[in-house]
């Protein structure tokens, strides 16, 4: 079953003249940098940001907190798990829990796909509950080791002194995964360890290669 459906972000519709448009707890810092956002799917998103093609070379820090996210529970003895798509990423949590990863256009079509199946006793919407920190750059995994402990694909655990902070690796770019609360604070350590590098922050397009 579908729980908790107002919470998605998904579900914001215009009303008495407002238009909702949901926004990352990083947005700040990157308009400190200088970056060109655009509205897409609902998100207001950082397109491009000076110096990416640069940043790109070593190691680039952006944004995907726009893509959804799905916590997906099902009983201790399925062992089902969503598959995997191309376009969806999924990640376990514990032996209950998964994290599906998704294009933001998506997510409401794949939680009710999701929450079809017999072996899910829950499918909820986290998308506005997690940031998504992502790295790209052959200097990736430098950035990642100056950050935390953590240096496998597939890990979670403290970084830069958060917990709870899911490490994946998608396309040759590690993803950090975190409670949205901590977005601003992950952002600048995370530009900070870059730097000297030769690194820094860059747009979603360049990040991800197309629009997204």
């Amino acid at each position: 079953m579908i729980s908790l459906a107002f919470l998605s972000p998904g579900r914001a519709a215009d009303a008495a003249g407002l238009h909702p448009v949901a926004r990352s707890p990083m947005e700040r810092r990157q308009r400190d940098a200088g970056a060109v956002f655009e509205e897409r799917d609902g998100w207001l998103v950082p397109v491009s940001i000076p110096g990416e093609a640069e940043h790109l070379r070593t190691a680039a820090i952006g944004d995907l907190s726009h893509l959804g996210k799905i916590e997906v529970r099902t009983d201790r003895t399925s062992g089902w798990t969503p598959a995997d798509t191309g376009r969806s990423h999924s990640y376990r949590i514990s032996p209950r829990r998964t994290l599906v990863l998704c294009p933001t256009a998506e997510t409401g079509r794949l939680l009710e796909e999701i929450a079809r199946q017999p072996q899910c006793k829950l499918a909820l919407d986290v998308t506005a509950a997690l940031g998504i920190l992502a790295i790209a750059g052959p200097e990736r995994w430098t950035v990642v080791r100056r950050l935390t402990h953590l240096h496998e694909a597939g890990s979670s655990g403290e970084v830069a002194h958060v917990n709870s902070v899911h490490l994946l690796e998608i396309d040759a770019t590690v993803w950090l995964v975190f409670p949205q609360e901590f977005g601003h604070y992950l952002w600048e350590v995370a530009v900070d360890r870059a730097v000297p590098l030769g690194g820094g922050p860059a747009g979603i397009d360049a990040i991800l290669g197309k629009h997204a």
